[in-house]
């Protein structure tokens, strides 16, 4: 969260020990602690009292990437919309006796245009519910890092990287159902 710039992604949720209901999530050390802005020491949160590193869902650029990505999908399919409606003009009206072929196509595009204007509704949804809700960092923030693994190659056989940190989240934060 101090560094939202920094990004990346998490791959496996689990549910930690006990009867908690506690869930983390698995990342990589440099997503979790970069190394520009971090040292690289691990580190392990052991005590209630000691500050929390939040981690926020979607940094600065990832959040206006998702915005710009569906406000651009919406003006895709407005345009996808305006050809087809053009499309629609030279076909012309239903009359009867037309051929077969022009009676399938204009109904192609009656159902493009249908099927793409409610996708339009969805994602204005989506784009509603993101801003209003998820604008600001602390709408965003999801979880704090529990452990943070030093970056460093293992020992023998295999010379793993070491690059983990298991990231708390917090259950009021997820939609769980």
């Amino acid at each position: 969260r101090t560094y939202p710039f920094y990004e990346g992604t998490g791959g496996l949720y689990f549910r930690l020990p006990g009867d908690s209901g506690r869930v983390a999530v698995l990342t990589c050390a440099h997503v979790a602690r970069a190394p520009p802005a971090y040292p690289n020491p691990g580190v392990t949160r052991t005590m209630h009292r000691q500050r929390r590193e939040e981690i926020v869902a979607l940094g600065a650029q990832g959040f206006d990437n998702a915005i710009s990505a569906m406000m651009s999908t919406i003006g895709d399919h407005l345009l996808n919309i305006e050809a087809w409606k053009d499309a629609l003009g030279r076909l012309g009206e239903p009359e009867e006796g037309e051929s077969e072929d022009v009676a399938e196509s204009r109904q192609q595009y009656l159902d493009l245009v249908e099927n793409t204007k409610k996708e339009i509704q969805k994602v204005k949804a989506i784009h509603a519910e993101v801003t209003e809700n998820f604008s600001t960092l602390d709408q965003r923030t999801i979880g704090f890092v529990l452990h943070s693994e030093k970056i460093e190659v293992s020992v023998e056989p295999y010379k793993f990287t070491k690059d983990w940190a298991p990231i708390e989240l917090y259950n009021d934060k997820i939609d769980w159902k």
